[in-house]
């Protein structure tokens, strides 16, 4: 009775922050029109669901991960479902960005504040099972829904870039902690940020900050692989051979971001391999 509960609570509050934060006088919402979100508002009951949220699984509640489920529902929402009553739809599929609308106004309004709200989690970062199975699929929604815009319009690359060095910070104080379940958090945040900044380098080039933090993340995932408990170890080795399997599953929409995610990834195992086989054979 009590996850019957939680499933019609969520729904609601779900229903209501997408309805709270579109103009609901066109049917037709995309949220983006040359790199602009359209018909979004920025509501005070958005907020308010939000902060209310984040007291809950930041403050680590006993039923914290139950909270942060709404966030990733709102982060997965399609176009439509402020409109319709199936509204809980997450199937862990990374929604095409054009039709990511609660991505899309999280983006726009909120993104800043929910990164503000993770730093400032003590003990080096919220619980990890609601950072992997909420905060980390929503941060990649969203910065999806970001990179977006930045490709469509120029003065959203500086935003961008912002976005992805804050998040860079959270995986820095995740992976810094002592406890190794929120190292394995660090790991899988590494990892969905180098796709995230290996796209936006693409795209622009290297005169960015992005590519930096590009270069960084790599170092400090290639500490993951040779300096870090077994478990993170492990942990990065799974990661990134579950996210070749996810590129291979793609559909024809998706496939130029399945063989980039592919190169890097490659690139990144061979790398490992050759600093491997070249100290084996200096002992």
């Amino acid at each position: 009775a009590y996850l019957s509960s939680a499933v019609v609570g969520r729904k609601l509050l779900k229903y209501l922050f997408l309805h709270a934060g579109m103009d609901n006088e066109d049917d037709d919402v995309v949220i983006g029109n040359g790199g602009f979100v359209s018909h979004v508002t920025l509501s005070p009951l958005c907020r308010t669901i939000l902060m209310t949220m984040f007291e809950k699984f930041c403050g680590m509640a006993p039923n914290s991960i139950e909270h942060s489920y709404l966030l990733r529902d709102i982060a997965y929402s399609r176009q439509g479902d402020h409109q319709s009553e199936n509204t809980l739809s997450f199937d862990g599929d990374t929604i095409h960005v054009e039709k990511a609308i609660g991505a899309g106004i999280l983006e726009e309004f909120f993104l800043p504040m929910i990164i503000d709200s993770l730093s400032n989690v003590p003990g080096g970062g919220m619980p990890p099972a609601v950072a992997l199975v909420s905060i980390i699929p929503t941060l990649n929604q969203v910065l999806r829904v970001a990179l977006w815009k930045a490709k469509r319009n120029r003065h959203k690359q500086n935003e961008l870039d912002d976005h992805i060095d804050h998040c860079f910070l959270l995986a820095k104080k995740a992976l810094f902690c002592t406890d190794i379940e929120r190292r394995k958090v660090a790991v899988h945040l590494l990892i969905m940020l180098i796709n995230i900044a290996s796209e936006r380098s693409e795209n622009s080039g290297a005169s960015h900050s992005g590519s930096t933090v590009l270069d960084e993340a790599r170092g400090y995932l290639r500490r993951c692989m040779t300096q870090h408990q077994c478990d993170v170890r492990l942990e990065v080795y799974a990661s990134l051979v579950s996210q070749m399997s996810k590129a291979d599953e793609g559909d024809d929409e998706t496939e130029s971001d399945g063989c980039r995610q592919h190169s890097v990834i490659s690139q990144i195992l061979l790398n490992h391999y050759h600093n491997r086989w070249t100290t084996q054979m200096m002992i």
